[in-house]
């Protein structure tokens, strides 16, 4: 199997199964330059009832590509004797020498887009300052639960899994949830020995036990890692718990600050973070060449940002500073690195925004422009209308005076806008502005400042120029 594209199977990539009729079929296999794209499920999955050895005759498979826009990609594995398990790549490497040599797209996508203010954190001690109460686990011979201090913000849950028993869980009560609600999961990771793997789904507190939400895989890293992950619920049930599944013995992870929180949120796909044009599919910021003759049509629609380059936080904040300050939506490049000086500044866009408002960019489209007139263009770049002569009047005085600089203002007017309607023109500006630099970050050229300046101009507080303005960026980008 060789040169092939797998796009968005539901049970795996690849299965290779020997279906109880001996091993001869996948002996020798060569699987070769693929590249496979799906979400949820393995990229690869070997399931044998004949033999446990079945790797030492299993041949060739390597220099393929992998792409989960959502996650990293996941290897399954079920052998006689063995069980099932679930692989990441470096465990898959490790333990069975496939894909040395096999890439994977870079770059990360949110599962959902949230939208609104998310409801209240469900976990009462999600922090573990000083103990580790509302927690529980089983069974006794495997679980090892303990509070310490000083390895996260403060206090924090140190989970190991130890003893015969294969499999540790551990628990909070969340009360009640709902069908089709969605929550969000957020929650600080440290790998502290072994190679701990993280299970994470919503369950029935009384029997029968019915598990309420898809499982979420983590592989905590030996560095601090900040997780948010989403469970669409598909039962009402008035008492619920939040379960860590832990299935790696001697392995060790440090846990802290989770939350759990009901939030509005639409879920993406793989057809929402792809995008083809010219026989090239584009996967989360990389390039596939397909074969001739072969192109998906896939819409790019509520797509969020990649992830990677700078804090969610970060990078929203740093796209209403290019809105305001230069009149466009940021390109993936310089987003994600003024977000990550924005994060190595404790998330201040005012340590940055001296730096960022000092530029080619702004002396050539500004320099010869007088204080009025400066004011006045960010009050239209950002809020579609001209100031107020109150505001004019003393923003231009406190420029003149020297009190203030432009950038400041900047800020000002950014997070002054709060009522209707110059909170829905910012909105609806950042809206086609994330539009934008998402397509950018999938494929499309950038073009010019002015294709920029043109993406946003026609917007206001009317949906309809959202729609229109998105529009035009996809007859732009995929003609």
């Amino acid at each position: 199997m060789t040169k092939n594209l797998v796009f968005d199977a539901r049970e795996a990539g690849l299965r290779l199964n020997d279906d109880s009729l001996g091993t001869y079929g996948l002996e020798g296999s060569l699987i070769r330059d693929n590249t496979i794209i799906v979400s949820g499920v393995p990229m690869v999955d070997v399931a044998s009832t004949q033999t446990a050895s079945l790797f030492d005759t299993l041949g060739t498979i390597n220099d393929n590509r992998y792409c989960d826009p959502f996650g990293p990609p996941t290897f399954g594995v079920e052998l006689p004797g063995a069980g099932r398990a679930v692989k990441s790549l470096a465990q898959w490497r490790t333990d069975y020498a496939r894909d040395l040599t096999s890439t994977v797209c870079p770059d990360r996508y949110s599962s959902h887009i949230v939208m609104g203010t998310a409801g209240p954190n469900r976990v009462g001690n999600g922090t573990f300052d000083s103990n580790l109460d509302g927690w529980f686990g089983w069974p006794d011979e495997t679980l090892d639960a303990t509070w310490e201090a000083g390895r996260f913000d403060g206090g924090s849950l140190r989970l190991g899994c130890k003893g015969p028993a294969p499999t540790l869980f551990y628990t909070y009560l969340i009360g009640a949830v709902q069908s089709g609600k969605t929550y969000r999961w957020q929650l600080s990771t440290v790998g502290i020995s072994g190679a701990p793997l993280l299970s994470a789904y919503l369950l029935q507190h009384e029997p029968p036990y019915t598990r309420l939400s898809e499982v979420r895989l983590l592989w905590p890293e030996s560095h601090r890692t900040e997780y948010e992950v989403f469970f669409d619920v598909s039962a009402n049930q008035a008492d619920a718990q939040i379960i860590f599944e832990m299935g790696s013995p001697g392995s060790v992870v440090g846990i802290d600050n989770v939350v759990l929180e009901a939030v509005t949120a639409t879920k993406q796909t793989l057809a929402g973070v792809t995008h083809c044009r010219e026989g090239a599919l584009y996967v989360a910021g990389s390039t596939v060449t397909l074969p001739p003759g072969v192109c998906f049509k896939l819409l790019a629609t509520g797509v969020s940002p990649p992830l990677g380059a700078g804090s969610d936080y970060s990078r929203n904040y740093v796209q209403k500073a290019y809105v305001a300050y230069y009149g466009r939506p940021g390109d993936p490049g310089g987003q994600g690195y003024w977000a990550s000086r924005m994060d190595a500044e404790g998330g201040s866009l005012n340590a940055i925004i001296g730096a960022f408002g000092t530029s080619d960019e702004f002396n050539r489209r500004y320099g010869g422009l007088g204080y009025t007139q400066l004011v006045t263009k960010i009050y239209q770049q950002t809020l579609g209308r001209n100031p107020d002569q109150a505001g004019l009047d003393y923003y231009v005085g406190e420029l003149q005076a020297g009190r203030r600089t432009l950038q400041s203002i900047t800020l000002d007017v950014l997070n002054g806008a709060t009522t209707a309607p110059d909170a829905t023109v910012v909105a609806n500006k950042l809206d086609v502005a994330a539009y934008f630099t998402n397509m950018v970050a999938a494929g499309c050229a950038y073009g010019t400042e002015q294709d920029g300046l043109n993406a946003l101009s026609g917007v206001t507080a009317t949906l309809a120029t959202v729609t229109a303005a998105k529009a035009s960026i996809d007859s732009r980008c995929w003609p």
